[in-house]
């Protein structure tokens, strides 16, 4: 009996469907999750990825917590591995949730340690977290591994930039707050006393 024709593929469907070979990825092409049918129709039917493709066309569309859905749902049905860690722990980060970013990050690494994007996730979920020690080891991890990854190392040299600017602010505010501590205020009036000074409305900046 003649199968219905199939119906175009969209990533955005929610459940599993037919498509035409030609309408898929090139590397969708060959793997072991369709199912073959007549005049070159295929199923999808593995749901880890299917729930992986919707999780990225989400994610190229800016639905970032629709792509998160999608790819926890991956993770739970199977298809746990370093590739959707580091894409959540991506979502998570589009959404400011950094602290679940570096988890994902991390368990990626734990995964996969000679992945340099495991590593790049987890120094960019760092440097949003303020630990830039900790970021830059971690990009350094990623280049040793990508000698010449030009992204990685610009990357690495922007925490290092940033490293050294937040060192200056805090030496900065550190030396704004020990002058106006009361002691300190003490301190520079007495000083003052002594050198026979005393402060005008001229002198006030």
């Amino acid at each position: 009996r003649r199968r219905a024709p199939a119906r175009r593929f969209s990533y955005h469907y929610p459940y599993l469907h037919c498509a035409l070979m030609a309408d898929l990825p090139p590397h969708l092409q060959e793997t072991p999750s369709l199912r073959l049918y007549g005049d070159g129709e295929v199923q999808l039917w593995d749901p880890a990825e299917h729930a992986k493709m919707c999780g990225n066309a989400a994610f190229k569309a800016g639905d970032f917590e629709a792509a998160l859905h999608h790819f926890t749902r991956a993770i739970e049905a199977g298809g746990d591995n370093q590739v959707l860690r580091s894409n959540r722990s991506a979502c998570h980060s589009q959404l400011g949730q950094h602290k679940q970013a570096l988890r994902d990050a991390e368990e990626a690494v734990r995964m996969a340690p000679r992945w340099p994007k495991g590593y790049c996730r987890k120094a960019a979920a760092l440097f949003y977290l303020q630990q830039y020690d900790d970021a830059e080891e971690a990009y350094w991890s990623a280049l040793r591994l990508s000698p010449n990854d030009d992204l990685i190392r610009q990357a690495l040299e922007d925490v290092q930039r940033e490293k050294s600017s937040s060192s200056k602010r805090a030496l900065v505010n550190k030396v704004c707050k020990d002058m106006y501590t009361p002691a300190a205020a003490t301190s520079r009036s007495q000083t003052m006393q002594l050198d026979g000074q005393g402060l005008t409305d001229a002198d006030v900046e």
